[in-house]
């Protein structure tokens, strides 16, 4: 039997492990985004009677969690090329890469970085984080659904869709010329879609 000495031991040993459990490393996932699977995409009102729909074909992303059923430990960044703009019209992606919208030589980069990844239901997630366009960060809210994960050849891969919206006067992309009975010939909210296939590092 253990001396009253080794007794005590033990006890203060779990009693300092308890302690420090919530800052022990588990584990952790790395995930970058697989760009031949995934499309980062946005529609916006044009001439008030239709949607343009455009993309973005260059960008980056990486998911780090400690598990792959659940989101709500992940931490989720990205950045997008936004000289990689397409809009199917070469004159139009010209001018959304002027100052009137993103200014890309002086605002190359749009970049997101997670700040809470919250369960709604099932797989259902609300993802908060911070959203860099132009010299503005403000925070955004997408409603994200997780696909679970599968293997081929050897490599687990997950699938997220995630959707939200923003008004792009919020990030200085300030152009606002109107048609003849005072409607935007671009509107105000930009709604985004995007579908992310993700292979785990």
């Amino acid at each position: 039997m253990p001396t009253k000495p080794e007794t005590k031991m033990k006890k203060t040993l779990i009693v300092m492990l308890l302690l420090l459990s919530p800052y022990l490393v588990l584990p952790q996932s790395n995930w970058s985004v697989d760009r031949s699977h995934s499309s980062v995409q946005f529609e916006v009102s044009h001439l008030v009677i239709s949607t343009v729909v455009g993309n973005f074909t260059m960008f980056n992303g990486k998911v780090i969690s400690k598990n792959e059923d659940d989101l709500t430990d992940a931490d989720i960044s990205a950045e997008i090329d936004v000289n990689s703009i397409d809009t199917r019209n070469l004159s139009r992606d010209e001018h959304l890469r002027k100052d009137d919208f993103f200014n890309v030589p002086k605002f190359p980069k749009i970049v997101f970085k997670s700040k809470s990844v919250k369960k709604k239901s099932g797989n259902n997630y609300i993802v908060e984080g911070d959203l860099t366009i132009r010299d503005v960060t403000k925070s955004i809210k997408l409603e994200a659904s997780y696909g679970g994960t599968v293997t081929l050849d050897g490599k687990t891969r997950a699938g997220i869709v995630a959707t939200g919206s923003l008004n792009r006067f919020d990030y200085n992309l300030k152009w606002d010329d109107t048609l003849d009975n005072g409607s935007m010939v671009v509107g105000e909210n930009v709604d985004i879609k995007l579908n992310i296939q993700l292979i785990k590092e």
